[in-house]
C-alpha cells in the first residue's frame, strides 16, 4: 500500500506488487479487474503483441516513442528496453494511475521515460476526467474525459522537439483523433508510425489525408504507415 498526508488530510493508492522477468510492476487495486490488470497479475504481457511491435519497429531504427495511456505502467520496460538510448515519452492523466506508473518508473530505474501527469489533446489547458463508474467502482485505464471529474492538465503533441520519432501509440479513450489534430509538425516533420486504439474509427479520414496508408490491425490497435516509416513493418508476423 502506498499513503502520503496532506494538509487536507491522508491519500493513498492500494497496489498488488508484481514481479515478471525482473521488472516490478505496481497494479492498482481499485483496477484489479481491468484486462491489463488481470494479464499482469497473471505473469503476462497485456496485448503482447504491442510490445512484439515496438520491439520489432526500434530494432529496424532505434528513435523515440509517444506512448500515451500508460495507466500503472504495464508497458513502460517492454517499451523503454526496445527505446535503448532514445526517449519514450508516456501521458497518464489519472493521477492514481501516474504515481503507480512512476514507482514503476523508479523501481526498474528506467531512465528513458519522461512521463507526464497529463492528457494528450489539442491544446495546453485543463480538463476534467472522469475516473468513477455510478456504482462507485473506478474505471483504471477506461478513464474518460467528461464535463465533471478531476481536474488534469493536457498538453498538445506539437508542444514537444522530437530529435527522432518513430512511433505515436494511443490508448487515450476516443480523443485520439484530437491528439493528432495537435501533432501536424510532428508528423510532417517525422512521418512516425501510428499505433492508434481508434475505438471511435474516426482517425482514418485524417490519416489518409496526410498520406498515411492503414497497415493492418493488432490486438487493440490499428497500424497505420507513411511512406517514409512504411518499411518499419516488414517482416513482422501478425
Amino acid at each position: 500500500m502506498l499513503s502520503a498526508t496532506s494538509r487536507s488530510g491522508s491519500w493513498k493508492v492500494d497496489f498488488v506488487r508484481v514481479l515478471i522477468s525482473g521488472a516490478e510492476y505496481f497494479v492498482p487495486k481499485h483496477a484489479l479487474r481491468r484486462p491489463a490488470s488481470q494479464a499482469i497479475i497473471s505473469g503476462n504481457f497485456y496485448e503482447p503483441k504491442t510490445h512484439e511491435l515496438v520491439k520489432h519497429i526500434t530494432e529496424k531504427e532505434e528513435g523515440e516513442i509517444i506512448h500515451a495511456g500508460t495507466f500503472f505502467g504495464d508497458m513502460l520496460p517492454s517499451f523503454a528496453q526496445a527505446c535503448g538510448d532514445e526517449n519514450l515519452y508516456c501521458f497518464e492523466p489519472v493521477l492514481e494511475n501516474y504515481v503507480l506508473a512512476r514507482i514503476c518508473v523508479s523501481k526498474n530505474n528506467l531512465q528513458n521515460v519522461i512521463l507526464f501527469n497529463a492528457a494528450l489533446s489539442d491544446t495546453a489547458s485543463n480538463l476534467r476526467i472522469q475516473t468513477g463508474n455510478s456504482d462507485g467502482t473506478q474505471k483504471g485505464g477506461a478513464s474518460q474525459l467528461s464535463e465533471v471529474g478531476e481536474i488534469v492538465p493536457s498538453v498538445a503533441i506539437d508542444q514537444f522537439n522530437f530529435k527522432n520519432l518513430t512511433c505515436i501509440q494511443l490508448y487515450v479513450e476516443g480523443l485520439e483523433l484530437t491528439a493528432f489534430s495537435a501533432a501536424k509538425a510532428t508528423i510532417s516533420e517525422h512521418q512516425p508510425l501510428g499505433l492508434v486504439e481508434d475505438n471511435n474509427k474516426n482517425c482514418g479520414s485524417f490519416l489518409k489525408e496526410i498520406g498515411y496508408e492503414f497497415w493492418n490491425k493488432i490486438p487493440g490497435l490499428n497500424v497505420w504507415a507513411s511512406a517514409r516509416r512504411k518499411h518499419f513493418l516488414g517482416g513482422f508476423s501478425i
